[in-house]
């Protein structure tokens, strides 16, 4: 049986989701191949996953510079290997990795996060850097952390970003623009008029979208009560997500009862959250954009990260498919203008058209078979 290691990291969300696609896409198209899908950070003592996992979250929301000066200051090549070294021998991850992957023998090897393949291409003494290696940016920019000089093949997200990993001395003939890796169910056949009957939201409606979880509660308050005055075509839906307490927010202050907010907490279906909206105000991460994109819904975005998230927003504004608002006093009414503006719209939806790659995660899987011969025995 052919085998597939799929690699991540923590570190956000989003490297996880990629993979998670990927092996879906596998099991789904390639049934006789073996995948498994592993966290490197596993093979890690649990303090040190722990605090990789919380020195991210706090960096890149309570202290951003911090997070931006360490993504442009490891943009160098001497600099990325000196920290894979430290952090290898730090947290002994290098021997218990090589060691599963002796025992596993994959195929091929699979990363959707930068660390893994640093780790592998650190470890050149072993024989397991024979193994072809597949490296997949989940992100509408790229940083030197992401280039191996042992990688077969990268799948990229878009053709700029393509031309910036080539800068970076990879060959053209590793690099293939696929999009970046998304569950399927973000490429249904969705009946907006039959949700939007579900959710008891008219046709005629103007839906705004908000997701918790990259706003303080009052400033998500602010915006919801400013945009359901902006007027009575307006509707809001909320999805607390990993905010927990976010719904309980809005309903110690009163909204829970409002005739146009639709208020939930963490929800597994939020592709048609996404299907009846018209517009969404959410973060810049590249799964949650790749996911908008996908389902044509343009974005408002604030806050971004620095370094990645700053990539995608500026992608994407450039492309004409969200608008970036600084200002919570302003976001409201500039949902409210866009909503209005059917022209203008219609035109941020077909910016959406060129940029969605629904399927991204079976085309992958698709090269990946093919390339590396993965059929047969």
């Amino acid at each position: 049986m052919k085998r597939v290691l799929l690699l991540h990291g923590s570190g956000g969300m989003g490297h996880i989701k990629a993979a998670d696609s990927l092996y879906a896409a596998f099991r789904d198209k390639y049934p006789d191949i073996g995948v498994e899908n592993i966290n490197v950070l596993d093979f890690s003592p649990k303090i040190f996953h722990w605090g990789f996992d919380e020195s991210y979250n706090f960096m890149s929301s309570i202290t951003p510079p911090l997070w931006g000066a360490l993504y442009r200051y490891y943009d160098v090549k001497r600099k990325e290997s000196q920290l894979t070294h430290l952090l290898s021998r730090v947290t002994t991850i290098e021997s218990k990795l090589v060691k599963f992957i002796e025992e596993y023998i994959p195929d091929v090897i699979i990363s959707t996060h930068p660390f893994p393949m640093q780790l592998i291409s650190y470890t050149k003494k072993h024989h397991i850097i024979g193994i072809p290696s597949v490296n997949i940016p989940t992100d509408y920019g790229c940083h030197r952390f992401w280039i191996n000089e042992d990688v077969n093949l990268y799948c990229v997200a878009t053709d700029g970003v393509g031309k910036c990993v080539e800068k970076h001395g990879v060959s053209p003939d590793k690099i293939v623009v696929t999009g970046i890796p998304i569950h399927k169910k973000f490429s249904g056949v969705f009946k907006k008029s039959e949700l939007r009957e579900k959710y008891d939201i008219p046709k005629s409606a103007r839906v705004l979208f908000l997701i918790g979880g990259q706003t303080q509660h009052d400033d998500m308050l602010k915006i919801v009560k400013n945009f359901l005055n902006e007027g009575e075509e307006m509707y809001a839906v909320v999805v607390s997500g990993r905010d927990k307490r976010l719904q309980g927010y809005f309903n110690d202050h009163g909204m829970s009862g409002h005739p146009r907010l639709r208020l939930f907490g963490f929800v597994d279906n939020i592709e048609e959250f996404m299907a009846i909206s018209d517009l969404i105000f959410s973060k810049a991460g590249g799964l949650t954009v790749s996911e908008c994109m996908a389902m044509r819904l343009p974005m408002i975005i604030r806050k971004v990260i620095p370094g990645q998230e700053e990539h995608n927003m500026r992608f994407l504004v450039g492309r004409g498919s969200a608008i970036h608002i600084k200002r919570v006093k302003n976001i409201a009414s500039g949902a409210a203008e866009i909503l209005r503006d059917a022209r203008r719209l219609e035109e941020m939806k077909k910016a959406c058209d060129s940029i969605r790659k629904p399927d991204a995660a079976y085309s992958i899987a698709e090269r990946v078979y093919e390339q590396f011969k993965l059929s047969g025995n």
